[in-house]
């Protein structure tokens, strides 16, 4: 609900991972066209945070159409 509700409900997806690794870019390609908000689990040095980024650029750059951000709200607070 931190983004408000979406225009209509099948606009929103919300999907989990298994852990930190299991972010890949096979399991994101049904997301392609899509705005992508990521939530990365906290690490106490940010690795988390920083791997997600990472991922996050490399996957907008194989699928066109598609923007992906990453959150840092977990780490703020």
């Amino acid at each position: 609900m931190y983004f408000g509700l979406p225009k209509k409900p099948k606009d929103l997806i919300f999907l989990a991972v298994y852990n930190l690794s299991s972010l890949t870019l096979d399991r994101c390609k049904d997301l392609k066209g899509r705005n992508v908000f990521l939530f990365p689990d906290l690490s106490k040095d940010g690795s988390s945070f920083d791997s997600w980024s990472n991922k996050a650029k490399a996957f907008q750059n194989q699928l066109p159409g598609t923007y992906f951000e990453v959150s840092d709200l977990l780490e703020r607070l």
